[in-house]
């Protein structure tokens, strides 16, 4: 899970940081830097000491999550004129949407079929179409039109919100 974690911060920060250094406006990412310096630096220590290797896990996952917290508000604002909480929003139905279908699918598998790679792998590709299926009933209309545009057959997996 913080392996995870750790590429969907890193990925989107990359991207964010990207953007406002091209932008020639690197203010907010230095600014997340000193205060990463800080605040994580000497909790990595700590981690790492107390917890080896899943406290550096941890730590990695700590520092996106710090850069996330000084610049996702700032360029929200200023870029997309809207609060940061919605890009929270977002990322916690993601974080749900995992918790809800691949948590206890993974649970379930490792518990009982830890010594079946087939039922590993019908446990992930079950946990993968629950999330695939809750996932675009979340998302916007916009974007539920696009990929049925694409892929047709997913429209019989979307509920009341788009039909077209």
């Amino acid at each position: 899970i913080l392996l995870s974690l750790y590429f969907y911060f890193h990925a989107i920060m990359r991207l964010v940081r990207t953007y406002i250094f091209a932008k020639g406006e690197p203010e907010s990412a230095i600014r997340a830097d000193v205060i990463s310096l800080f605040t994580v630096t000497p909790l990595t220590v700590l981690l790492v000491y107390y917890y080896g290797i899943e406290g550096a896990a941890f730590s990695s996952v700590l520092y996106y999550v710090v850069m996330a917290a000084v610049i996702i508000p700032r360029v929200y604002l200023k870029e997309f004129k809207q609060p940061a909480i919605s890009w929270l929003q977002s990322v916690l139905t993601v974080m749900l949407l995992v918790c809800f279908t691949y948590v206890p699918a993974g649970y379930i598998a490792y518990a009982y079929y830890a010594d079946n790679a087939f039922f590993l792998l019908l446990f992930y590709i079950t946990a993968s179409f629950a999330y695939g299926f809750c996932a675009i009933n979340v998302i916007g209309e916009g974007l539920q039109k696009v990929l049925v545009n694409y892929v047709p057959i997913l429209r019989i997996f979307i509920f009341n919100r788009y039909l077209g």
